[in-house]
């Protein structure tokens, strides 16, 4: 009797197909409306470049070499790697996938950007009582099977 090969490792890191990733602007389309988008976290900009295609959109990261790698991905979009250089009260809808609670320096920059009315669509790590936005649970998000909430500011 054989053994069944082993599956291979899924590498976290590569691209969603293409099918993935239409399912997750639909998800955060209807989560959030139309935009302007901040995708927060972008990394390479693989979701950012199908934002764009839908509207306006915006794109945070931290780390230089990620911000260059999706602004090759999403020609165009304007990608920040320091918070304080997004514009305020611009964005309807902020998408933030984190693996850690937002901090409160985090929570506060997106108030500033958010328009009066805006939402975040946060994945991942979700805290009970955000400070300055009431939590609205959705469940559990479609494409990584993490908890999910829209934010609202109070």
């Amino acid at each position: 009797m054989s053994v069944p090969p082993l599956p291979q490792s899924v590498d976290v890191a590569a691209p969603p197909d293409a099918r993935v990733s239409r399912r997750r602007v639909r998800f955060v389309r209807r989560r959030l409306g139309p935009g302007p988008y901040l995708d927060y976290g972008c990394g390479r900009g693989d979701l950012l470049a199908l934002l764009a295609t839908r509207g306006s959109a915006t794109g945070f990261v931290v780390d230089p070499v990620l911000a260059e790698l999706a602004r090759a991905a999403a020609p165009g979009c304007p990608v920040h790697t320091n918070a304080e250089s997004l514009p305020a009260g611009v964005f309807r809808g902020v998408l933030a996938v984190m693996t850690t609670p937002p901090t409160a320096a985090t929570l506060a920059t997106w108030r500033r950007v958010l328009v009066p009315g805006g939402r975040v669509l946060l994945v991942g790590a979700v805290p009970d009582r955000p400070h300055g936005f009431a939590v609205r649970w959705i469940g559990y998000e479609r494409w990584r099977g993490a908890p999910a909430a829209v934010l609202e500011g109070e």
